[in-house]
């Protein structure tokens, strides 16, 4: 159940759009003025909400759209970003503002189904017309995905998140290591209509991925 907000946002330089990694961006940003526009139901203002009720939107049944427009119309931001580069509303926030520049920054790895570029897929269909000012992304390669859906500029820069720390210098030469995509917590997924066990979606790739890595780490004389 959202905590009710009765007062209207106050105005703010910058806007997180969705509290998820908000702690990422506020370590860049730690001096500014922040608001955020909650969108999981953590908070709901209760003046943007009825405000949101004059909005075509809120008729059409785009209640969140109608609400996220009003939101960023009181705050008036120079800037909105957000870590949650999949969620498809915030590609159309540019709309609300000529003043304001939306930023994403990607988050996660992103693939196909089940995730941002089969959303987009359908979207494309729909005729939606997408634009983030500045998509900070992984790398050069993700970024020429969002370009083909996307109108704004792509700026490969990593992780953000693993950007904030010092790299440690203290590495194993002649060393791999290899991170598991296994999650105990999933036991298959349905993919394209087709359901994935375990076995087909995880652990059959980790034991590809692991036996090339030790035929490779023999031939060349690495330590796995």
């Amino acid at each position: 159940k959202p905590k009710k907000v009765w007062s209207m946002p106050t105005k703010s330089d910058f806007v997180i759009y969705d509290a998820y990694a908000s702690e990422i961006i506020k370590k860049y940003f730690f001096e500014k003025k922040i608001s955020i526009l909650f969108t999981r139901g953590e908070f709901i203002n209760i003046p943007c909400l009825y405000f949101s009720l004059f909005k075509i939107k809120f008729w059409k049944g785009e209640f969140r759209k109608a609400y996220e427009f009003v939101f960023i119309k009181a705050v008036k931001p120079r800037i909105v970003i957000t870590c949650t580069d999949n969620n498809t509303n915030f590609y159309l926030l540019s709309k609300y503002s000529e003043n304001t520049r939306t930023i994403f920054i990607q988050q996660g790895m992103r693939s196909y189904y089940r995730d941002v570029f089969e959303l987009l897929d359908k979207s494309a269909n729909l005729d939606q017309n997408f634009k983030v000012d500045f998509m900070g992304v992984f790398g050069k390669n993700i970024g020429e995905k969002y370009e083909k859906y996307i109108k704004g500029k792509i700026i490969p820069i990593g992780c953000l998140r693993n950007n904030y720390y010092n790299i440690k210098t203290n590495t194993n030469i002649g060393t791999i290591g290899f991170i598991s995509q296994y999650n105990k917590d999933i036991k298959g997924r349905m993919v394209n209509g087709n359901y994935f066990s375990y076995m087909d979606y995880w652990r059959n790739i980790d034991i590809e991925i692991l036996s090339f890595l030790k035929l490779y780490c023999s031939n060349y004389q690495k330590e796995l």
